[in-house]
């Protein structure tokens, strides 16, 4: 399957990556490599176009530490961006506040109640 990609820190278009799986959606982070680089990509849709007449790369995996962004998210920036004919990549970088921080933490919740082994747990 083909995405076409929006790579952060290009602002010339956007470029097409392929996928063996299909486990990556509209909206996701990924890694890719271009010009011998590895960055970041944005999802922007599927490409159906089946014939191609250049070289397409494979995404290499998923950024786990970005959020992604929501399919209606994206139409949302592509309508911006053909509206006020400005670069993909400003309408990205005000779409979220530039100092945010954030931070992933695991947390177990038992849903029946613990039974103490002893008296003193």
């Amino acid at each position: 399957m083909n995405f076409v990609l929006y790579i952060q820190g290009i602002e010339n278009g956007f470029y097409t990556y392929s996928s063996d799986n299909q486990r990556y959606c509209v909206g996701d982070h990924v890694w890719v490599n271009f010009r011998s680089a590895k960055k970041i990509g944005i999802i922007l849709y599927e490409d159906m176009a089946s014939n191609h007449e250049f070289k397409i790369n494979k995404i290499l995996g998923k950024v786990e530490e970005q959020l992604p962004y929501s399919c209606d998210l994206i139409k949302l920036f592509l309508w911006i961006k053909k509206y006020y004919l400005c670069n993909f990549g400003d309408v990205i970088g005000v779409s979220r506040p530039k100092d945010i921080k954030i931070s992933y933490s695991k947390r177990i919740i038992f849903n029946k109640g613990i039974i103490p082994m002893n008296k003193n747990e």
